[in-house]
């Protein structure tokens, strides 16, 4: 404070010669402190849960059978592809040589179709998350950080 009041004597001695005076002024220094409050928060955790079911469903399969029948005929034009039911018959043709060319029904074959049903069941393991929500407290603690201290500066604008 004495130094304060010396300088503030000598500036005024020097400008005695001047018009003007020159008269020193108290500053002000701002000081700003943060301070990290603990405010609680919210842990949560998923879980998954396995549970075995049974899944039944109906299977449909078709089969085929072929039997031949001899026929031995004399045709004069081929038979078509034809179905019977659930028969269908296919001609087998073959030319012979004779005197005279025949077309002769040597035989058919005949494709059967059956169908089965068949129920299954198969066990399966089926999964679903849920979500454990945990509230936690806020630390009673405060933590005050130092004003000019440029690290914690920079750790609490990374925190907000």
């Amino acid at each position: 404070m004495a130094d304060e009041d010396a300088k503030s004597r000598d500036d005024l001695n020097q400008s005695e010669g001047d018009t003007h005076r020159k008269i020193s002024l108290a500053e002000e220094v701002a000081t700003i402190r943060k301070r990290v409050v603990d405010q609680g928060g919210v842990s949560l955790e998923t879980v998954t849960e396995t549970h075995d079911e049974i899944v039944s469903a109906t299977l449909n399969s078709s089969n085929v059978e072929v039997k031949r029948v001899p026929r031995d005929e004399v045709v004069k034009v081929a038979p078509p592809i034809r179905e019977e039911g659930n028969i269908t018959i296919i001609p087998v043709l073959e030319e012979r040589v004779v005197l005279r060319t025949e077309l002769v029904l040597v035989e058919e074959v005949h494709l059967i179709r059956s169908e089965t049903r068949e129920t299954v069941e198969v066990p399966v393991s089926l999964r679903s998350q849920r979500v454990i929500e945990t509230r936690l407290e806020a630390d009673e603690a405060v933590n005050e950080e130092a004003p000019n201290s440029a690290t914690n500066l920079k750790e609490e604008d990374n925190d907000l």
